[in-house]
């Protein structure tokens, strides 16, 4: 009987892998009705996802729960994300930290990093800067790359997700350390982490000061889309720093950074159109930008637009 329902859950398995939902969907549902964890985790997702049927998300609370009950970690993850985001019921923090907990103590490196930022940020459970670290680093430990990360802002005391202040529970600053888990996590792809990397070396913290590795860190941040990456190369790209100076691809880069809201991105590039530095002179698009950027309170863009037309107004 047990290796019957182990053939039909690997097929179940492989179908789903394939897109196969459908299929899916068929050796998932008796398997499910007779409480087989891994069935019901997966079936639960399915109805989340809405894969091989209506998107439901009652019917994926109902087979999560069940699956968690029975100690599934990813069912328990799965199920304590959604607490937390609110997808498909009210937020409850608490039954969150409690479903990360059960899931981290099963080892599964997610509910680990999440317990971490639980922790951090005092959501469920009252803020612990420290037993964050101690979770962050099980991850860490299984290669999680989001832990790395974390575990490089709380060593650098860049603490934006839980309010806190390096060294206010036991977290001393090491800028050693942040630098050594922001590489790790640089260099498993976490844009974040490369736009950090790249701080570490532009400001010699932790590192030997080099122009030219900040530059190639918020390079690699900013191909992955990461504004604060775009915004910083276009500077080094504007001023000739670790990089040779090129106009243009400061402009580009300050583009990218514009188009995705950087007000501070928005102003520079509108002065580099007002000045035709690195593109054509473009005094109405110069305007354009200083107001956008203007709408999002930059002071810059409002005294650049009052000494244009004596204007504040981003209108």
């Amino acid at each position: 009987m047990k290796f019957l329902t182990s053939l039909k859950l690997n097929r179940a398995i492989a179908a789903y892998r394939k897109g196969d939902y459908d299929k899916a969907i068929r050796f998932l549902r008796p398997l499910a009705d007779d409480d087989e964890p891994i069935a019901q985790h997966l079936l639960g997702v399915c109805h989340a996802n809405g894969q091989g049927v209506a998107q439901d998300k009652t019917e994926a609370i109902k087979w999560l729960t069940r699956a968690a009950e029975l100690g599934n970690d990813r069912a328990q993850g799965y199920l304590a994300w959604m607490y937390e985001t609110g997808y498909g019921m009210p937020v409850d923090f608490s039954k969150a930290f409690l479903l990360y907990r059960a899931a981290a103590e099963q080892s599964l490196a997610g509910a680990q990093c999440d317990l971490g930022r639980m922790y951090l940020a005092g959501h469920g459970v009252s803020k612990n800067a420290a037993l964050a670290l101690e979770w962050f680093k099980r991850a860490a430990a299984q290669d999680n790359v989001v832990a790395k990360r974390h575990l490089g802002n709380l060593y650098s005391g860049d603490l934006a997700s839980g309010d806190l202040v390096s060294g206010d529970q036991g977290i001393d600053r090491n800028w050693e350390e942040a630098a050594r888990w922001n590489r790790e996590a640089a260099e498993q792809g976490d844009s974040y982490a490369q736009f950090n990397l790249g701080q570490f070396y532009f400001y010699g913290r932790g590192v030997q000061q080099s122009n030219e590795l900040a530059a190639k860190y918020y390079q690699q941040g900013a191909n992955s889309g990461f504004v604060r990456a775009q915004s910083m190369l276009a500077y080094m790209y504007e001023y000739g720093l670790g990089v040779p100076q090129d106009l243009k691809q400061a402009v580009r880069w300050y583009q990218e950074a514009a188009e995705q809201g950087d007000d501070e991105c928005q102003f520079r590039l509108g002065r580099l159109y007002e000045q035709g530095a690195g593109s054509e002179e473009d005094k109405k698009k110069a305007i354009e930008l200083y107001r956008q950027a203007a709408a999002r309170g930059n002071v810059g863009a409002r005294d650049r637009l009052r000494e244009l037309d004596g204007s504040t107004h981003p209108n």
